[in-house]
């Protein structure tokens, strides 16, 4: 399935992604576009900057011409929480500066975002600021004070969006991160 998809993506001149899912996938996926990348140019992979093994991930990633998307990440490591999810972030995409792959900064964080895109344009490194749908879009602002394309990514299937209010039951801080992006919006200063 995954050949026809690049075939498809190959006729149309898209770039197919492959998104993060969960610390048991990683292996998998990773093997999956490297033998994309070896045939078709136009392939992506999201990595979490909540895993320990990103940073390794990053290089093979830029090795191999392959576009990346950082995100905090939705699943923990599974050896335990990184100390600090936003140092993890902006490591990464100094990690990726000057490497020569595009780069989406995917966060809705303005002081990752803010960070990380200014490392990555000081360094000439193509990137995109991404967001995904359904949120406040706070920093399209950034985006455009750095001169970079400000994206909205719309995800398809399994996970839920974040605000899924079936989430509620089983992690309660999903309300209280709605409540609090919905009062602050796109207001929220960068600190």
């Amino acid at each position: 399935m995954f050949g026809e998809l690049l075939s498809r993506g190959r006729a149309t001149g898209l770039r197919i992604h492959c998104d993060s899912i969960g610390p048991e996938s990683a292996d998998p996926t990773m093997a999956m576009v490297g033998k994309a990348a070896a045939t078709y140019p136009n392939v992506g992979s999201t990595l979490p900057a909540g895993w320990r093994r990103s940073p390794a991930d990053a290089v093979k990633l830029a090795e191999w011409g392959v576009a990346v998307r950082i995100v905090k990440g939705q699943w923990s490591d599974p050896g335990g929480p990184v100390s600090d999810i936003r140092l993890d972030y902006v490591a990464l995409a100094r990690t990726l500066a000057g490497k020569g792959i595009r780069v989406g900064v995917a966060t809705h964080d303005r002081r990752v975002a803010q960070e990380s895109i200014s490392l990555l344009v000081a360094a000439g490194t193509p990137c995109d600021m991404e967001q995904i749908s359904g949120l406040p879009q706070n920093c399209a602002s950034i985006a455009r004070s750095l001169g970079v394309p400000f994206r909205v990514y719309i995800p398809f299937g399994y996970p839920y969006l974040p605000y899924n209010i079936w989430q509620v039951r089983t992690r309660p801080a999903v309300a209280m991160w709605a409540l609090r992006d919905f009062i602050a919006g796109k207001h929220r200063p960068v600190r």
